[in-house]
């Protein structure tokens, strides 16, 4: 079970990466770049959540894992980027500015 394990999250991670990728994509033609930065941001999250659990797996694997291991910064950053990336979409007003830190005049 553990053998599974340790290729079924990275590979997960490797089919959102994709599927996250195709939306890039598609966001681009469809909308015009209107999402393209929190779009990348949020891409970022994935790519540091897939890092951090292959990261996790081999030092399992290896035995060298501990709790409040330093990688652990890689999730609680993936994590981060992801909201921040969800956060700062703005359906009303698609723009390149973060909603979330805009001053209306």
């Amino acid at each position: 079970m553990k053998v599974f394990l340790d290729f079924a999250y990275p590979v997960g991670d490797v089919v959102i990466i994709t599927l996250a990728f195709l939306v890039y994509g598609l966001s681009l033609k469809y909308l015009g770049g209107k999402y393209k930065l929190p779009i990348i941001i949020i891409l970022f999250g994935f790519v540091l959540m897939f890092l951090a659990d292959f990261s996790f797996s081999y030092t399992t694997t290896l035995g060298i894992y501990y709790g409040g291991h330093p990688i652990d910064l890689f999730f609680v950053a993936a994590m981060f980027a992801m909201g921040f990336g969800l956060s700062s979409m703005d359906a009303k007003d698609p723009s390149i500015k973060l909603s979330w830190i805009y001053l209306p005049n």
